[in-house]
């Protein structure tokens, strides 16, 4: 029977995430301290908080649900822990910016860099003989399916929900392009070992 590899660090990754969304979460007042609210943009320390932080319980528990499922699906597909950390992390902090640029919200949640995982394992679906394409074509639908949904139902927010719905967008696109990203530079560094050690 094959022993199955069971990469630790995600473990620790999940356990160490949970910790700091709590943490932040239960200090007072933390939703209007570290989100990315346009009024208070002069408060450097938003862009690099608002990740952490969360709206409701249910907002907290349904993210960190989620990392569960991102960090188990990168151990199944054997996933190099260094780059999907460094992929979380960077869509964590770069991701929505061009969205909130452009048109301002608060923003808050680590949802942008939990779908910036779904993006960057799209191209390694591969491997069990699936098509990339139409996965990435089933997240996208499912990304928008929350405004969509708003306004065949008529219901109000429908402005709000479209521009969650780009932010988690803008984290997919990021991570499919970290992705290729990634494999470029494991090629160099690659190279730039075997270099070495012909050298040594």
């Amino acid at each position: 029977m094959k022993k199955i590899k069971i990469d630790w660090r995600f473990g620790v990754f999940i356990l160490v995430m949970v910790v700091i969304y709590l943490v932040v979460f239960l200090f007072p007042g933390s939703q209007n301290e570290f989100s990315l609210d346009p009024s208070a943009k002069e408060e450097f320390w938003r862009f690099g908080t608002y990740q952490f932080a969360h709206l409701d319980w249910s907002h907290l528990i349904q993210n960190i649900v989620t990392l569960g499922l991102v960090s188990f699906i990168a151990v199944e597909l054997k996933t190099r822990f260094k780059f999907f950390s460094i992929n979380y992390f960077l869509a964590g902090l770069v991701a929505v910016l061009p969205l909130w640029i452009i048109s301002p919200f608060v923003a808050l949640g680590a949802s942008v860099a939990i779908y910036s995982c779904f993006g960057y394992f799209s191209p390694k679906t591969k491997q069990f003989k699936l098509k990339v394409w139409l996965i990435i074509i089933g997240i996208k639908v499912f990304i928008f399916l929350k405004p969509i949904l708003t306004l065949i139902s008529g219901a109000e927010g429908f402005g709000f929900a479209l521009k969650q719905s780009l932010a988690h967008l803008s984290g997919f696109v990021f991570g499919l392009l970290g992705f290729y990203m990634f494999k470029e530079v494991d090629k160099f560094l690659t190279k730039r070992k075997q270099y070495v050690l012909r050298r040594a």
